[in-house]
C-alpha cells in the first residue's frame, strides 16, 4: 500500500514488483514500468550547476491557456567577486531569448564573515539590503551602502526561453 497526500497530482512508483512468467506478459509489464521509472526521473528536477553554462534543468511550467502544454526552464550559474557597500556589480550573463524569469536567486559571503542570500533584506536597516536584478544583457547585484562588503557569491538565473 503506498500513501500520497491528498490533492496532489504524483504517484509514487512501487518498491516491488512482480512480473509474469508469461514472455508476452513480461514485456508488457516491463515496457509499462520503464516507461512509469523514465517518466518519473524526467520529471525530478535536475541538480546540475556548472559554471556559466546553460543547461535544461528538467523544470516545466505551464503555457497560460493550455494546461496540457509545458515549457522548458533553463538555468544558468554565475559566479562573482567582490562587491563594496553601496557598490553595484554588473554581470555579463550572454543569455538570448528569455520570454520569463522563474527564478534569480544566489548566496554571498561577506566580511564580516557571514553567508547571505541574495536577494537579502534586513530587518535592521534598508540600506543593509542586497538586490539582484536582470535587466537587458546584465545581472546587476546591488550591495547596501550601511551592509558588509562582499567577498564572494553564486547567482543562479532560471528562465523561459522562445
Amino acid at each position: 500500500m503506498t500513501f500520497r497526500p491528498e490533492f496532489t497530482l504524483e504517484q509514487q512508483l512501487p518498491e516491488n514488483v512482480s512480473f509474469s512468467e508469461d514472455k508476452k506478459q513480461f514485456l508488457e509489464q516491463i515496457t509499462k514500468y520503464y516507461n512509469s521509472v523514465a517518466r518519473k526521473v524526467n520529471e525530478k528536477e535536475r541538480a546540475y550547476y556548472p559554471e556559466e553554462v546553460e543547461i535544461l534543468n528538467c523544470q516545466r511550467y505551464f503555457v497560460n491557456g493550455d494546461p496540457q502544454t509545458y515549457r522548458s526552464v533553463f538555468r544558468k550559474v554565475f559566479p562573482f567577486g567582490a562587491i563594496a557597500a553601496g557598490a553595484a556589480l554588473n554581470i555579463v550573463h550572454g543569455i538570448t531569448g528569455i520570454v520569463e524569469l522563474t527564478n534569480l536567486y544566489g548566496t554571498c559571503i561577506t566580511t564580516v564573515v557571514d553567508y547571505r542570500p541574495i536577494p537579502f533584506n534586513s530587518v535592521a536597516a534598508a540600506n543593509q539590503g542586497i538586490q539582484v536584478l536582470l535587466a537587458g544583457v546584465n545581472i546587476t547585484i546591488t550591495n547596501g551602502g550601511a551592509a558588509p562588503n562582499i567577498t564572494s557569491g553564486i547567482i543562479v538565473c532560471e528562465y523561459l526561453k522562445q
